[in-house]
């Protein structure tokens, strides 16, 4: 039924705060969800560690609405570190959250 489609938001986050709010606060009128991916490594491949739930919660942005997505760069298969395919993984775990 049509009723029962959701808005939802994806998008990754990089470890940026400012941006994270700033698009939070502004879209969460319009979206019903948000489903943000994070990975463990930059896109160079380099580690990094998560901070995302972190964030959200010292920002106060409202977690009811919020679906973090954690990839971790050790479930991709090493011959296939390159850069398409973290990315690829990245985007394949958060489609693998939405709602269907």
């Amino acid at each position: 039924m049509i009723n029962d489609r959701k808005i939802v938001s994806c998008s990754v986050y990089r470890g940026c705060r400012e941006l994270l709010e700033l698009r939070i606060r502004h879209l969460i009128d319009n979206f019903d969800e948000f489903i943000i991916a994070e990975a463990d490594y930059n896109m160079a491949g380099e580690p990094r560690k998560f901070s995302l739930v972190n964030d959200i919660l010292q920002i106060g942005l409202p977690t009811n609405k919020i679906r973090i997505v954690q990839v971790k760069q050790e479930n991709i298969p090493p011959r296939e570190l390159t850069f398409e395919s973290r990315f690829d993984t990245i985007f394949d775990s958060m489609a693998a959250h939405i709602p269907k």
